[in-house]
């Protein structure tokens, strides 16, 4: 081939490069813009996983043990711990949204870029023992119908994430439970303890829970009915979050409540405000004009690096101040001056802000100050105890139907005097007739008094798996000899493991499947039931 010929190739393939990168840019300025405001109504934390927050999904990469692992769409990462020194073992604990379909499904997406990217093969899960693969399976019919049969029963429930891949799929897969059998069918007998008065109790509650709501009229000053009244706005999603945040910041500086002891709220709220003079707009098209500038400008050597860094932050692999913290570097060493790009510095400022809030502690310092605010604007006894035993019939009604999570367990286990509702019925019967309510006292309320150490029977007992959990998987990754591995649990394991990770010098990736859709708690059971041999 001729000289003349090479020429005009290399051309070619220049000009392709910078249409590429600019075409990644576009889309990935567009992308980013979009995913930060903090308007939109974001998912508040639950026992079960899932989404935590869609607006607070960035988790700082240089925390993490590995590249981040989970696709656009399937989820998000939650939280990220790298052991300090030679730590070999990393675990990535999914938190299980079960018997949810869409979880399910991107659960297994999940599994199977880890297979792909990171060449994942041990996957740990509860509610088993020993080797739980299905891959045997797949000698009995080809993809097609193996396909169909998983996506049935995934449906149903009757099949998880992990259990659909390893049916449909060729891949290596390990699966093992990490379950001690007489602990675990020990927290299954509880489970179905509680099935027995569950309808009656929540029945009680459901009760108890109208009578309080009519006194709390006629008993709370106006500024805490008005504090009850946006939280269900948020809980009902017709408010955002940071409309309910700024409401809370507003209330505290109202009533002098101090704020400083709580940082990632504060510093949530710093953003919000910038956010409200951020003009995106602005930053799109300096974006643009960088990118474009920096097509003419950069050699050939130095913007496939570009195009190759754009590339991998489109897939999530590189965090938004990694990558415009590069690309305003690159921009510096061609000699670009900075100062004509001053909203594209403000904005990095602002994503670096967004990087350091931790979600989780975020979401407990929020609550604390409610917890404050609700505390200071009672002041009378009356309003105090409505307060609190308004407070402890939420909690029995999550004991109940299985969806505590471990802050109101430690609650429980500080205050279990508050729990006994027989403690509470001189106060109810005095206000019930005080203000002439035509609502007696809820027959058979003793059946919470009753059973209430059944339910935290069930919950001691899930306490005692994570230790298990623990356990069996450092067991078993030495065993197989694997660095990395997929830990599956409920969410409200979650905390215990976190910090037996730590104190095990392990590193760790926390990752939550999306889900849109909402669990059917009556599903779960049904599945429990179904899995222990007590129905078919």
């Amino acid at each position: 081939m001729s000289g003349k010929t090479r020429k005009p190739l290399r051309i070619l393939v220049l000009t392709l490069i910078i249409i590429i990168a600019a075409v990644f840019i576009a889309i990935l300025g567009k992308t980013c813009l979009q995913n930060l405001p903090f308007g939109a109504k974001g998912l508040k934390q639950t026992a079960l996983g899932g989404d935590i927050l869609k607006d607070l999904r960035a988790v700082k990469k240089d925390v993490l043990p590995i590249p981040p692992v989970v696709h656009e769409g399937y989820g998000h990462i939650v939280e990220g711990y790298k052991a300090q020194g030679a730590a070999e073992k990393i675990i990535i604990h999914i938190q299980d949204i079960h018997t949810n379909y869409e979880a399910q499904k991107n659960m297994s997406k999940i599994l199977e870029s880890l297979i792909q990217e990171q060449g994942l093969k041990l996957i740990m899960v509860e509610g088993g023992w020993g080797d739980v693969n299905l891959s045997y399976l797949r000698d009995y019919a080809d993809q097609e119908r193996r396909l169909d049969v998983a996506e049935e029963y995934l449906e149903e429930g009757k099949i998880s994430g992990e259990e659909y891949l390893n049916i449909i799929s060729d891949y290596d897969m390990d699966i093992q439970g990490i379950e001690e059998e007489d602990l675990y069918r020990r927290n299954l007998d509880s489970f179905f303890k509680i099935e027995s008065f569950r309808g009656k109790g929540t029945s009680v509650i459901a009760e108890l829970t109208e009578i309080t709501d009519i006194l709390k009229k006629k008993i709370y000053p106006a500024s805490l009915l008005a504090l009850e009244e946006k939280q269900a706005e948020y809980d009902e999603e017709e408010i955002s979050l940071a409309e309910f945040y700024q409401y809370l910041l507003q209330l505290a500086k109202g009533e002098r409540v101090n704020t400083e002891c709580f940082p990632n709220f504060n510093s949530f709220m710093n953003i919000v405000e910038l956010e409200e003079s951020t003009e995106f707009a602005k930053i799109e098209k300096q974006r643009a004009k960088l990118i474009e500038r920096l097509s003419k400008i950069l050699k050939k050597d130095a913007l496939t690096p570009l195009v190759t860094k754009s590339l991998e932050f489109r897939l999530n692999k590189v965090g938004s101040v990694e990558y415009h913290t590069y690309l305003l570097d690159i921009a510096k060493k061609a000699g670009e001056k900075l100062d004509k790009y001053p909203e594209l510095f403000a904005y990095l400022e602002y994503i670096k802000a967004h990087e350091q809030i931790n979600t989780n502690t975020l979401f407990k310092e929020a609550g604390s100050l409610e917890e404050q605010l609700q505390q200071h604007l009672a002041e009378s006894k009356d309003q105090k105890n409505l307060l609190t035993l308004s407070r402890v019939l939420e909690i029995l009604d999550n004991f109940l139907n299985l969806k505590l999570i471990p802050d109101d367990f430690l609650y429980y286990k500080q205050q279990s005097q508050d729990f006994l509702i027989s403690k509470w019925h001189p106060f109810i019967k005095e206000k019930i007739a005080e203000y002439n309510l035509k609502r007696p006292l809820p027959e058979q309320t003793t059946i919470l008094d009753e059973n209430l150490s059944t339910l935290v029977e069930f919950y001691d007992i899930a306490n005692q798996r994570d230790t298990v959990f623990l356990k069996k998987s450092i067991e078993l990754m030495n065993e197989k000899e694997q660095n990395l591995a997929v830990l599956i649990t409920g969410g409200f394991h979650t905390p215990n493991l976190i910090s037996m990770f730590k104190d095990q010098g392990i590193s760790y990736i926390i990752v939550a499947p999306k889900t849109t859709e909402k669990t059917d708690p009556d599903q779960y059971r049904y599945i429990l039931e179904y899995k222990s041999g007590r129905t078919e």
